[in-house]
């Protein structure tokens, strides 16, 4: 029985054969090739013609809350199609709007892929019903399921005029509000708003049909139709009449080395790919978790949890300390409930390296995730692991409740005190926890 390292050695040894084999032919085949200067040299090989073809960008100012210096911005960074921008989610745009500078910063994009793929499948007719409903490119709260325009007006003289501000409200503060200012709400019913507020944030395109009143099939192109369309031809020419307004075509030879060393690399790597799934080979990695999502009906424990009380500075471990406000504001809440599932974004400030504040953001709420799964099985809670989902934010969404980077930016300047610094950001660096239990 061959050894792990002998499988290896020769499973490459055998993808070298193929990957030279394949280059052989390719290179072998353009060795005579030769610019079609008379008809008699095309005759009787392989011509190939490459045509570039120029291609009209879409009109992304068309979507709500794009305008001409945002539509540049984006075609700058490669982006002229709406399907690019439906295949998009807002952290990405959000992304592309903070690098392009403070004049982009008021944008907030969140409904922008879900309108784009309204354009993009053909749904014209509900694209103008979404965007009449929209003011630049924004949600208003009585577009949240179980919030007319009394309740809207009452959160907006609470200070939470926006979508975005009721994402980042406490149920139970907001419900009290609410109830003192005469309207007839639970905490179950401020729950639910919070969790759609969350969910169009985060650019979930169920919750934004359902929020502007369409039916699913939009997220579906219109049409099932399709058409082919060629932009290189190949193949013998016999007869080299049809191709005299041709002036950039060029011949190659047919005549090419043989496939048979790629056949040959292939089919023995394949071989031994088999062989280690049988367990022949090295050991196969583990599969990553599905990625879960709340189930429909769940409530929804919200609770968001500031670092710097649970972690060391630029440190991923949690302390007991830490532990101790999981404990308080989460696993508390847990007791005698099933857990069908749960979300942990991490967030971090804007100072800083973008990618290292990235992967901080991860694994602070990889961490958190971890101790919650260990304490939950402690406790004896119902909690389905398999259905979390873990996201690092880095620096992408700056708590809108808290300082924004224009009211501490003085404090980014060479010699500001640090610590003040710290202190004026220190909202932004959290990790939003909801958790997902069975009604």
């Amino acid at each position: 029985m061959f050894s792990i390292d002998i499988l290896t050695i020769l499973f490459w040894l055998f993808v070298g054969l193929a990957i030279g084999g394949l280059i052989s032919w390719l290179i072998g085949g353009r060795t005579d090739t030769e610019s079609a200067i008379g008809l008699a040299d095309i005759e009787g090989k392989t011509v190939s013609i490459k045509e570039e073809r120029e291609t009209l960008v879409d009109q992304l100012e068309a979507i709500e809350g794009v305008g001409p210096k945002i539509a540049a911005l984006l075609h700058d960074n490669g982006i002229h199609r709406f399907a690019q921008i439906a295949a998009m989610d807002p952290v990405e745009i959000a992304d592309i709007l903070r690098k392009g500078g403070s004049e982009f910063s008021i944008a907030r994009p969140y409904t922008w892929p879900f309108q784009a793929k309204l354009l993009a499948n053909g749904w014209l007719n509900e694209f103008v019903k979404v965007k009449g409903d929209l003011r630049a490119g924004r949600l208003a709260l009585s577009e949240v399921k179980g919030i007319g325009a009394p309740t809207a007006e009452r959160l907006g003289a609470l200070g939470i005029g926006s979508v975005p501000l009721l994402a980042d409200a406490e149920p139970e503060k907001l419900a009290s509000q609410l109830v003192a200012a005469g309207e007839d709400v639970t905490i179950g019913n401020v729950g639910s708003w919070i969790d759609q507020a969350r969910r169009l944030l985060m650019g979930d395109n169920a919750s934004l049909a359902a929020a502007m009143g369409l039916p699913v099939a939009v997220l579906s192109a219109r049409t099932g139709h399709t058409f082919k369309e060629h932009y290189t031809v190949a193949g013998p020419i016999v007869d080299a009449g049809a191709l005299t307004t041709l002036t950039t075509a060029t011949a190659s030879a047919t005549a090419r080395p043989s496939l048979l060393p790629f056949w040959l690399g292939l089919i023995g790597a394949a071989l031994l790919g088999l062989l280690s799934l049988l367990g022949l080979g090295s050991a196969k990695e583990a599969a990553a978790p599905a990625s879960a999502g709340a189930p429909a009906g769940s409530r929804v424990l919200t609770s968001e949890l500031v670092t710097d009380a649970l972690f060391e500075t630029d440190s991923a471990v949690l302390t007991p300390e830490g532990k101790a406000q999981i404990d308080e504001k989460i696993i508390s809440e847990a007791k005698g409930q099933i857990v069908t599932g749960a979300r942990i974004v991490g967030h971090a400030d804007v100072r800083g390296d973008d990618a290292l504040n990235l992967t901080l953001s991860q694994e602070r709420a990889q961490a958190v995730a971890d101790y919650l799964k260990e304490k939950a099985m402690a406790e004896g809670i119902d909690w389905n692991g398999r259905a979390v989902q873990v996201f690092g934010a880095g620096e992408k969404f700056p708590n809108p409740a808290a300082n924004t980077p224009e009211d501490c930016a003085a404090l980014l300047t060479e010699g500001a005190d640090p610590v003040a610094a710290g202190e004026c950001f220190a909202p932004d660096r959290r990790v939003n926890v909801d958790i997902y239990v069975a009604s």
